[in-house]
């Protein structure tokens, strides 16, 4: 069985995170999208709030589920049977850093990275990008699902 894994911050996930996440959950028997915190960021959300942000966006696919961790990747990887890592790629930016993180963890673990491009429709989209939307009271629907933009107002305020 081919167990993929989706890891990420997602602070919030994104529209363009959902639609990797389908497009994985129909390549591989079992996905995990994995919330992970990312010590050179201040979160929005918890790793509880993220986890329950995705599990509510992936509702409907079967062969998907969420978890969070705390820690190095690679550690997660190797203690649940991880055959594959996927990641989706905007630009020949995230091209260029998530490289280096597969030739890591291909050395930690031995897992191979598959890199997803976004659909055109997604490639502009960012949760940084999205957040400075919701900060100035512009519409975000682009970015993020209904939920995503409610907890947002709640956190900061309806602008």
């Amino acid at each position: 069985m081919t167990k993929a894994l989706i890891p990420g911050s997602f602070d919030p996930a994104t529209l363009g995170h959902l639609d990797i996440i389908r497009r994985a959950s129909e390549l591989f028997d079992s996905v995990t999208v994995l919330a992970m915190q990312n010590a050179k960021k201040q979160s929005v959300f918890s790793l509880e709030e993220r986890s329950e942000i995705l599990r509510a966006m992936t509702a409907g696919l079967e062969n998907v589920s969420v978890d969070a961790f705390d820690g190095l990747c690679a550690d997660y990887i190797r203690k649940n049977g991880i055959t594959v890592i996927v990641k989706g790629i905007r630009s020949p930016a995230d091209l260029t850093y998530e490289q280096e993180i597969a030739s890591v963890n291909r050395m930690l673990c031995g897992v191979e990275t598959l890199f997803l491009p976004s659909l055109p429709q997604h490639s502009h989209i960012s949760t940084s990008v999205g957040l400075h939307l919701i900060s100035l009271g512009a519409d975000a629907s682009a970015f993020f699902t209904a939920e995503v933009i409610s907890r947002l107002e709640e956190k900061f305020g309806k602008q």
